[in-house]
């Protein structure tokens, strides 16, 4: 997909810190432990049995008749909606209630408790550099340390029944590490899994690894727990009634009905592919199609066919919005009172089938921002045009910017709800370390940040010692990429100032992959490009001067190949083999010289 120069609005979005707290009465509860962990003597929610101790999930499952509990290790929120809907199949499927369980809110000393009749399910996604998300940190330390005694005294769990879902994405180098070691510690124990392991690739397709899975796990759970499938659905498909007359024209004589197409929705992967994911189709047109209704006309009563289905069957189907994760690109020690965010406006036609035709679409997370952009400084959108020279006829989305009971406004200021999470990926602590930041387009956001930070730092320096107390600090290397110089060159205009603060530690280099020189061969110069003929200066900066090295941005083929880039300037440089250079890139993200924050 590719956006044109009207499609891409890069924004530097300004949000100030007391924002932040704007939920810190009813989200941070300042001065409390993790908003997501209870606290002592905490009054139990509505409904709780108050003599079952809210950590205890083994106590809650037998006081609710529960026979699975499903933890979900999750950074996201995709895990936690796999385990949701996990629970949902097995309550459909065998009449089996769960207890889905965020790890950090419950104790593990007794997972050896769990009752003969019962199983235990884990969705864990591999988070970072083959990292458990936040919320495992607990579980996974619990599971693999040998000291760790359950409540019978050992650390065993001798035929526990657990099944086993990750989330991973196969473009970072510990695909699914989390799942793996967790399936590995559970069967050191002596627990027993059920069905294979599952593990879902985000790369490709989670949706269709996850399909390819749940079938022949639930084949082999139902033969280990002892249960039948259809005990969760005792009512029948059809009612019989006889009628004294009826509408000829509503006989089924044959024609694809939409239980035939919603069954080859749900089993064809190409025809799902091609209907719902390339078409972009919202549920409610899914279901205007299967009735055979005109999904691009306007809906009223006497073109949209209704459908009986429960509107609480509907809002449990439709999955919860999940948070958008952006990397600051500030310092705080130069910007003390504001987050900014860099951000690319997503807008996108879809691709036009046989069901559909191509439509506009918007990306969730990064249109709030822009109308929370042009609210601030009184803009108003712009209407889109196909081709930027016909009349415009199509709009952007519009949000609720105001917020609840207008909440989030106060005349032109507009609060958001913001949670800054933490990260390892930051500065070396000591300036005399040089730094390697490799991000193109959107990925050099973190890199402005430390510049900053550098920035900030060394005007105290100067201001205090005088102009040479930089002398001995490490040199900032910044390869960054876009398409050209006068369409994209995110900061363009601020760079050479930070350069200037630096007094000589900054040094940029830049590849244009549109107005930029190109090879010999007239292939694009990219950044790993750059990284390339500067080999000598990384390989001394990273071997002799310790020097840390970043990358930021895509994940499926940027990230790689700066890595295999970097392996093969080690091999050079020390005179040994392409596999011992890998060796010393994997030496170098073990001891957190070589991070990565990156995306597909």
């Amino acid at each position: 997909m590719t956006l044109s120069n009207a499609d891409l609005a890069v924004l530097g979005v300004t949000v100030a810190v007391g924002g932040m707290y704007i939920f810190r009465g009813s989200l941070f509860n300042s001065g409390s432990a993790s908003p997501s962990r209870p606290l002592p003597g905490t009054k139990p929610a509505a409904g709780a049995d108050p003599g079952v101790d809210p950590r205890d999930f083994v106590a809650k499952m037998k006081a609710g008749k529960k026979r699975l509990v499903i933890f979900y290790g999750s950074q996201t929120g995709t895990a936690e909606e796999y385990a949701i809907r996990l629970a949902k199949e097995a309550k459909s499927r065998f009449g089996l209630g769960s207890l889905v369980c965020d790890p950090e809110e419950y104790d593990f000393e007794n997972l050896d408790e769990l009752p003969e009749d019962c199983a235990a399910i884990f969705v864990v996604a591999t988070y970072g550099e083959g990292e458990p998300t936040d919320n495992a940190v607990q579980l996974m330390q619990n599971l693999g340390d040998e000291s760790f005694a359950f409540s019978k005294g050992e650390h065993r769990l001798e035929g526990l029944k657990y099944v086993v879902f990750g989330l991973g994405n196969k473009t970072y180098e510990h695909y699914n590490a989390i799942a793996r070691i967790l399936d590995n510690h559970l069967e050191t124990m002596g627990a027993v899994r059920i069905g294979e392991r599952g593990e879902g690739d985000d790369d490709k397709s989670m949706e269709e690894d996850y399909l390819a899975w749940k079938d022949g796990m639930w084949a082999a759970f139902s033969q280990a727990m002892g249960v039948e499938e259809g005990a969760g659905a005792e009512s029948p498909d059809f009612v019989v009634s006889e009628v004294s007359s009826i509408d000829q024209s509503k006989v089924y004589l044959g024609e694809l009905s939409a239980r035939a197409m919603l069954k080859k929705l749900g089993t064809d992967k190409e025809y799902y592919n091609q209907v719902i994911h390339d078409g972009c189709l919202k549920l409610g047109e899914v279901l205007q199609l299967a009735a055979g209704n005109d999904i691009h006309a306007i809906p009223n009563a006497e073109n949209t066919t209704p459908w009986n289905i429960p509107f609480d069957v509907i809002i449990s189907a439709i999955p919860r919005l999940q948070p958008r994760y952006y990397s600051i690109s500030s310092s705080p020690k130069l910007h003390p009172n504001l987050i900014h965010v860099t951000c690319v406006v997503l807008k996108y036609e879809s691709l036009e089938s046989e069901m559909s035709k191509a439509k506009w679409v918007f990306g969730v997370g990064s249109n709030y921002i822009l109308n929370l952009k042009m609210a601030h400084h009184g803009e108003t959108a712009p209407l889109l045009s196909e081709d930027g020279e016909t009349p415009a006829h199509v709009s952007g989305p519009t949000y609720a910017i105001h917020g609840p009971r207008s909440a989030y406004a106060s005349g032109e200021v507009y609060k958001a709800p913001v949670h800054v999470r933490r990260s390892t990926f930051r500065l070396p602590t000591n300036p005399k370390s040089p730094v390697i930041m490799i991000g193109p387009g959107t990925g050099v956001a973190p890199f402005r940040g430390f510049v900053q930070e550098r920035v900030a730092l060394a005007r105290k320096a100067i201001e205090k010692n005088g102009p040479d107390a930089l002398k001995d600090w490490g040199q900032m290397y910044l390869y960054y990429g876009c398409r050209g110089e006068n369409e994209d060159y995110l900061y363009k205009d601020e760079w050479p100032s930070y350069a200037a603060d630096l007094k000589g530690k900054f040094t940029m280099r830049t590849a244009f992959s549109r107005s930029g020189p190109r090879k010999p061969d007239g292939s694009k110069i990219y950044v790993q490009d750059l990284f390339w003929e500067d080999r000598q200066q990384v390989a001394d900066a990273v071997l002799n001067q310790k020097a840390y090295i970043y990358i930021c941005g895509d994940a499926k083929n940027m990230s790689k190949q700066v890595e295999d880039t970097l392996a093969k300037i080690l091999a050079d440089a020390k005179g040994v083999s392409s596999e011992e250079g890998h060796k010393e890139v994997k030496t170098l993200k073990e001891r957190s010289r070589l991070m990565l924050d990156v995306w597909s």
